[in-house]
């Protein structure tokens, strides 16, 4: 009986987190729902980020690569705006101001149809000179097949960026009534 209500649990998680309304969505680092991206990889060149003075410079690695047709890309957000994006299996940074700050991904799970992306998110504190790595995607552990965001060790991260695409992006027009 645990193991189902454990699993029914798990099943409900994304679909609790498409409901939230917009200011929990902001709360917790994400952008405005209505803002999408369209998602490049190049898979030629490696680029590395370089410290800007007095910020912390952030990697996202997606690692969600052969995960099914029509997976739609994950968009990253901090403190309330998106940043951008990654496509199946692919990486992008961004700088940071220090301080503490809330790191929102949306992107589809396993057990979501496209338009019901799961929202996850995570906390932490940026220190200027520092180079953070955060993989978002799936994990071996899980056993349901689950969005996760997930701080890892910076040499893993380094090993990432020399294997993965570089990921570019660009805003889509918003399309939404009224604008």
């Amino acid at each position: 009986m645990r193991k189902v209500l454990t699993l029914l649990v798990l099943l409900a998680t994304p679909l609790l987190a498409f409901g939230q309304d917009e200011a929990a969505r902001r709360s917790a680092g994400c952008g405005p729902n209505e803002i999408q991206f369209d998602v490049k990889q190049d898979k030629k060149q490696h680029p590395k980020g370089v410290l800007e003075p007095g910020k912390a410079l952030v990697y996202i690695l997606d690692n969600r690569g052969g995960v099914g047709v029509g997976i739609p890309p994950a968009r990253v957000g901090v403190d309330g705006t998106w940043v951008g994006a990654n496509f199946k299996a692919s990486y992008f940074y961004f700088a940071v101001a220090p301080g503490t700050h809330n790191l929102c991904t949306s992107g589809k799970g396993a057990f979501e149809s496209v338009t019901n992306a799961s929202l996850v998110a995570t906390t932490f504190t940026a220190e200027a000179g520092q180079i953070y790595f955060f993989a978002v995607g799936y994990f071996p552990e899980t056993q349901m097949q689950t969005l996760e965001v997930r701080e890892i060790a910076p040499a893993e991260g380094e090993l990432q960026i020399g294997k993965l695409p570089f990921s570019t992006f660009t805003q889509k027009p918003n399309n939404s009534p009224g604008h």
